[in-house]
């Protein structure tokens, strides 16, 4: 098996892809989740207003905004892969674009909107998050740029055709949540007890996340939300594991069948492991050779 099935195999078995849909044209570009960095913020707008004799500002509730920044590594092991690459980010730079009338380019008739779902971390919580595609669950929101920066090591490819063709592009971009359903507190309850991540934290009790993923049950994905609401996942199989932390650090389990030996897999995520987290002495574990 070659390093660029290997990776296509992994992550489209487990649903660890990072996933694009341009609204208005239907298109969808996804990578393979070499994350670098991830953030989810959420924002709480208030209006001051100073008042004579008052020591304290009255303070008016606007809003609560969420943004999510993401940054990932696509790779590719040979030019074949590089060119597919290239293509992909070619895409989806031009979903940054307005949709236009014709050919007058003074008249936009739509706005470059967007539906991104990465696994349960960016995905609508009242949907099945490994198993829903991005038209389904995607949120929808919009992009205020794309960083596009090729790595100079390790070099490029030279085509005579296209020129240079970079082996490692590192991409990140930040998103604007726009909510589409309702979200706060009524009479108590919250009105989507799964959100944001899909576990239900707001006093409800849920069913511990966790199941098998594919069809030959060999790679298990365990799930936990700790106490200060970071949620982890890792991938494994019986001869290895590969584990990703976002944000806080999770414990996670992955657990052989016949041994019932708990294998600890937690990888912290920085702009350098998870690049290199399928090399191939880790993938050749990870796989079972």
């Amino acid at each position: 098996m070659s390093y660029t099935d290997a990776v296509g195999n992994l992550s489209n078995r487990h649903k660890l892809n990072i996933h694009f849909q341009h609204i208005l044209s239907g298109k969808i570009v996804s990578f393979a989740a070499f994350l670098t960095d991830f953030s989810d913020k959420w924002s709480s707008d208030w209006e001051s207003q100073t008042v004579y004799g008052r020591m304290d500002d009255i303070r008016t509730f606007k809003r609560t905004a969420r943004e999510i920044s993401i940054a990932w590594d696509v790779v590719a092991a040979d030019r074949l892969e590089a060119e597919e690459n290239l293509v992909k980010c070619s895409t989806l730079i031009s979903m940054l674009y307005p949709t236009y009338s014709g050919d007058n380019a003074s008249s936009i008739s739509g706005s470059p909107l967007f539906k991104l779902k990465f696994a349960n971390l960016i995905s609508d919580p009242e949907m099945p998050s490994w198993g829903a595609s991005v038209t389904d669950a995607g949120l929808v929101g919009t992009i205020s740029g794309l960083d596009y920066k090729p790595e100079l090591e390790p070099s490029f490819f030279i085509s005579p055709e296209q020129g240079l063709i970079a082996k490692t592009v590192k991409l990140s971009c930040t998103f604007t949540v726009l909510h589409t359903k309702p979200v706060g507190w009524t009479d108590g309850s919250f009105r989507q007890l799964s959100y944001p991540y899909g576990f239900g934290n707001h006093g409800k009790k849920v069913a511990r996340a966790g199941g098998s993923i594919g069809a030959d049950n060999e790679g298990v994905i365990g799930g936990a939300v700790g106490v200060g609401g970071g949620v982890g996942g890792a991938v494994g199989s019986g001869d290895g594991a590969i584990g990703v932390s976002v944000t806080n650090t999770v414990g996670t389990n992955v657990r052989d069948a016949e041994t019932r030996e708990e294998i600890g897999a937690e990888a912290e995520v920085s702009k350098s492991d998870i690049n290199k987290m399928i090399d191939n002495a880790a993938l050749g574990a990870t796989l079972g050779g």
